[in-house]
């Protein structure tokens, strides 16, 4: 009997270690799989742009105008076209 209780105190200690050792490999995991993307990605993007690219030719009088950026205030306006129908065939009649 002594040495059946020995056995178990020894099996249910085992088995409290494995759980502890498995817990731990997961934590490193982890922790490893975060240090990895931390070092492995960039933070912010590089977004340069040159000048030709930062402006747009409007219709009229082809004025070069700044593109707007998120930081202007916001501003609304309301473009409706509505085509005719059979628009296509109609405007190579004329």
């Amino acid at each position: 009997p002594v040495a059946m209780a020995a056995a178990d105190i020894l099996f249910s200690f085992s088995l409290q270690t494995l759980l502890q050792v498995f817990l731990l490999l997961l934590v490193l995991l982890i922790l490893g799989l975060y240090v990895f993307l931390a070092l492995t990605t960039i933070r912010k993007p590089n977004l340069h742009r040159f000048d030709g690219e930062k402006y747009f030719y409007t219709g009229k009088n082809d004025k070069r105008e700044l593109f707007p950026s998120i930081d202007d205030p916001a501003s609304v306006s309301f473009s409706l076209v509505i085509p005719s129908y059979n628009e296509e065939t109609r405007r190579m009649r004329r």
